[in-house]
């Protein structure tokens, strides 16, 4: 009876940890969607607490752009390793 419950137990432990896991990775994909969206915005209204240049709009955008696709691709591989343990 006790190494059912301890089975139990251990297997219940894998769930909640794989959820949190699971959260914690969709979190940083939604931050990274967050930054692309910045930058799409910066890019397309040239505004970013101040009115920006048309060049620095397009950097800013850019910058925001490739970080927030950095982002998301390292909250994918890392939602995929984590499937794989």
């Amino acid at each position: 009876m006790k190494d059912i419950f301890v089975l139990n137990f251990s297997s219940r432990n894998k769930i909640v940890t794989s959820y949190r896991i699971m959260n914690k990775n969709i979190v940083y994909g939604l931050i990274g969607f967050g930054y692309l969206l910045i930058g799409i915005l910066t890019w397309k209204y040239e505004f970013f607490g101040v009115k920006l240049d048309p060049t620095q709009a397009m950097l800013f955008g850019i910058l925001f752009i490739i970080y927030g696709a950095f982002r998301v691709y390292r909250a994918i591989k890392l939602y995929k390793d984590d499937q794989k343990n």
